[in-house]
């Protein structure tokens, strides 16, 4: 999808006069540190985004007590009023509000979020490695105090490689998850993905259904721990991560219980499609541009589809895209935004014509939910743009159609996919957000985990 380039309008309202030379002031939005420098020149860092030395192009005095720094390619705002060691405001981005202090600072800080898990830590952290088949993987172990054998948790990443922290927009999801899990009793492992951190493999070539059977490999390394209940072993898995749990978890007694969280459990074409309308909606680009790249996507995709396990899928899909660019010509000339029309072609033939696609844009979930005998519980959010709210539905009701008895499925308002309350719930938000995931999650899994638990 284009990104349009747009003016970043950064303005500090400073309550208390002049700028102070070589004055150094520290804040966060989110997962991202704004470091001001105040000196000879006037710049911003932002580490998190790899952005440092950000000087305006021009500097602007509206009013006496206020500074307006301009800069390119961002849209923002930042509102601030002057202490003597603190600066508080806001950023003001896109139609979101983030609240930002700076503090005044001898040296960079780390970046620390507000849900990292606190130290000391009330419980063992053990760095550990097991196999499946020829492929190692690195993983973290988390093991509570007292007397066990404990329920135990394996944590499964959605789509794109993940570290064992389930690092997403700056936000460490599964540490954060582990942290509140491990402390309340439940052994929690967590594995780089196939080709990152400490582990083998090459994700790109890897189907989902050898997903499923990295799984089936954890828990047969979980089951060798005297620490660990051999019998009480449940998945948690977010995003795509949801529908390798329902894989794993099918027709195998030995899964206690699943917990997904934005599980995807819709039809992989449908999916796709949703998600993009979902996202190009969102996009900063007029109606005729989203009619177009709607309509290109619906066509590769379908044609991605069709032809998923032909070995002429990249010729089907160089020739369904120089179609729909004829088809395309008359809406082409009425569209006169500013910017070039571009579609990645060859990004998305290699991305289409690897192991990983093919798979998932055949995917049905409708054989592997009628075959989970375990509890489930399922939380998606309201502010999703990557799963389809039907995939709430198709949970309940493909499940309990295989006769599971015990569902639970929770639409949790103002939630984006990530699983933090969002305000315009845009991709780009995420990386903003104070919150990694959203407390209400995290006691609704709680509540259900104490009741589906032997540990409590």
């Amino acid at each position: 999808m284009m990104k349009c380039k747009k003016g970043w309008i950064l303005g500090l309202l400073l309550a208390g006069g002049q700028l102070h030379a070589q004055n150094m002031w520290q804040g966060r939005v989110g997962a991202v540190r704004m470091i001001l420098h105040e000196g000879a020149k006037t710049t911003i860092d932002m580490p998190e985004r790899q952005m440092n030395g950000l000087q305006p192009d021009s500097i602007l005095h509206p009013a006496k007590d206020s500074l307006v720094l301009v800069f390119p390619h961002y849209v923002g705002r930042i509102a601030l009023k002057r202490g003597a060691q603190a600066m508080s405001g806001a950023l003001y981005l896109d139609e979101g509000v983030y609240p930002l202090t700076l503090v005044k600072v001898n040296a960079i800080q780390p970046l620390v979020l507000p849900q990292a898990p606190k130290l000391p830590l009330p419980y063992m952290v053990k760095q550990v490695r097991y196999k499946h088949d020829t492929i190692c993987f690195g993983a973290t172990l988390t093991l509570p105090a007292g007397k066990g054998p404990h329920t135990a948790v394996i944590l499964l990443s959605g789509t794109g490689k993940q570290d064992r922290n389930g690092l997403m927009a700056g936000h460490p999801m599964f540490a954060v998850l582990a942290d509140f899990l491990t402390r309340r009793g439940y052994v929690v492992l967590r594995s780089d993905d196939r080709g990152t951190g400490a582990s083998g493999g090459v994700y790109e070539t890897t189907t989902q259904r050898e997903f499923a059977g990295d799984v089936k490999a954890a828990m047969h390394y979980l089951q060798t721990l005297p620490q660990v209940d051999a019998h009480r072993i449940g998945l948690i898995g977010h995003s795509e991560g949801g529908a390798i749990a329902f894989m794993a978890a099918a027709h195998n007694k030995d899964v206690a219980f699943v917990i997904t969280l934005a599980g995807l459990a819709s039809k992989g074409l449908e999916s796709l499609q949703w998600q993009n309308q979902a996202l190009i909606s969102k996009a900063p680009i007029p109606a005729i541009r989203k009619e177009r790249f709607n309509s290109l996507n619906n066509v590769m995709f379908q044609t991605a589809y069709t032809y998923a396990e032909s070995d002429s899928l990249e010729q089907y899909l160089r020739s369904a895209y120089a179609a729909w660019s004829v088809q395309d010509s008359a809406l082409a000339r009425k569209d006169t935004t500013s910017g070039h029309f571009f579609y990645p072609l060859e990004s998305y033939i290699r991305q289409a014509t690897g192991a990983w696609y093919r798979s998932n844009i055949r995917f049905d979930p409708a054989p592997y939910l009628e075959a989970v005998r375990a509890p489930i519980l399922a939380l998606n959010g309201d502010k999703d743009l990557f799963v389809a709210p039907a995939s709430l539905h198709n949970i309940d009701s493909l499940a309990k159609a295989g006769g599971n008895k015990d569902v639970t499925v929770l639409l949790m308002p103002g939630v984006n996919h990530l699983q933090q309350h969002c305000q315009t719930c845009t991709v780009s938000e995420s990386l903003l957000l104070d919150e990694t995931i959203a407390p209400e999650i995290l006691r609704a899994m709680g509540a259900w985990l104490k009741k589906h638990s032997s540990n409590h």
